[in-house]
């Protein structure tokens, strides 16, 4: 990029809409009549582009999948409390009540058998 500095404008304005092009994640904007909009250069104007924010959010979904914990991915977000993260994405980390179960299971019999 030239000897521009690579800022958070640019990344929305330049590099997020050629990447959304290039993925073809982008498409013409429709008038009520269901027409593309044509800017002055008469090019259709393109939207759905990618946006730093859903960057983010694949990035905290990754992670989860991949398994990290609530306060990685707290860290890794710059969340103030692993509260808010949970809110936002708990809904993504795994069931694991039946690992806990047969852990504590697994524990008892253990304690048992010392006796």
């Amino acid at each position: 990029m030239n000897d521009a500095k690579f800022r958070s404008q640019t990344l929305r304005q330049t590099a997020l809409p050629k990447a959304s092009k290039a993925l073809g994640l982008c498409y013409p904007k429709l008038d009520a009549e269901g027409h593309a909009v044509i800017d002055a250069n008469g090019e259709p104007v393109m939207t759905g582009f990618l946006h730093p924010h859903e960057l983010r959010h694949t990035a905290a979904s990754l992670a989860i999948a991949s398994g990290a914990d609530v306060k990685v991915v707290q860290q890794m977000l710059g969340h103030k409390s692993a509260t808010m993260t949970l809110d936002l994405y708990g809904h993504l980390f795994p069931d694991r009540l039946n690992l806990v179960a047969d852990a504590m299971d697994e524990a008892r019999t253990a304690a048992l058998g010392a006796h």
